[in-house]
């Protein structure tokens, strides 16, 4: 089996793009040996004070707060699990994830302490821990989600960003050629318009 490899993956569960690129990167890691480390970019902090500001960023805080708790109390793993909760119901059952029954619905599907909703928004300990997740990925060049470190290179690279969804080897595939381009040091940037 090949080395593992290292992958932080910053989002905001609030990104319908950010939550289809984790989609992907979880169906890779089936297929190849990827640990990912699950971290928080503010898409509100990121673009405050600018016309890209909308009011859907600042929904994602209760959100934030709750799986930093988890990470706190329970590890990375129970972030993994609490983003792949919350994203399903943000983005496939359309529900807002700044509601209380619903940050409670993820916690109940993951098999966390109901408690710890209302510990994470009494812990100013969570708004410490996604200010310096924010503020990691911000140094490493993160602008967007999701965005990717492999490897502790220093370099978070925005997307790639998924449309549809890839799965099994075609998953595996796709890693691979994304963790090769941006394993290049001469590789800046790839993009082209959204449809």
């Amino acid at each position: 089996m090949s080395e593992p490899v290292d992958v932080t993956f910053y989002f905001d569960p609030i990104c319908p793009f950010s939550y289809r690129t984790s989609l992907w990167i979880r169906e890779a890691r089936k297929v190849r040996p990827l640990e990912i480390d699950w971290r928080f970019l503010s898409l509100k902090a990121i673009n405050d004070g600018t016309e890209n500001l909308k009011d859907a960023h600042s929904r994602s805080l209760p959100a934030f707060r709750l799986m930093a708790k988890a990470r706190l109390d329970h590890g990375n793993d129970s972030v993994d699990k609490l983003y792949a909760s919350i994203g399903r119901l943000r983005h496939e059952e359309k529900k807002e994830i700044d509601n209380t029954d619903v940050l409670e619905e993820a916690v109940d599907e993951v098999g966390i302490d109901r408690t710890i909703l209302a510990r994470a928004l009494d812990d100013d300990a969570t708004l410490q821990a996604i200010q310096d997740d924010h503020t990691s990925g911000v140094a490493k060049g993160a602008f967007g989600v999701a965005s990717i470190e492999v490897n502790g290179d220093g370099r978070a690279f925005f997307g790639p960003v998924i449309g549809d969804g890839v799965t099994g080897a075609r998953a595996g595939e796709l890693w691979d050629h994304f963790a090769w381009i941006v394993s290049q040091p001469e590789f800046y940037e790839i993009k082209r318009e959204r449809h």
